[in-house]
């Protein structure tokens, strides 16, 4: 089976931009790193980004998405991320 979670660190960046009274950018970067027992590196990344529009008072549109994914392959000898 997989090998047990040592620890775990995770850091959470989340951005807003209001544009104006009704246009909202937003950006969410994500990334999570831990270690096994086995001494098993494992990190990975999620970014998101979403635009909101507030319609009224009570009621906004959001739209996004989400872009994820481990950072090292499962050899863990090279890079997931493309140039």
């Amino acid at each position: 089976g997989s090998p047990n979670i040592e620890w775990t660190l995770s850091e959470d960046i989340i951005i807003d931009l209001e544009l104006s009274d009704v246009v909202t950018l937003s950006l969410d970067v994500y990334y999570n790193t831990s270690r096994t027992y086995r001494e098993i590196t494992k990190s990975k990344i999620d970014l998101t980004e979403e635009i909101s529009f507030q319609i009224s008072k009570t009621l906004s549109l959001s739209v996004g998405h989400t872009n994820g994914g481990d950072l090292v392959s499962s050899t863990e000898r090279s890079s997931n991320i493309a140039a």
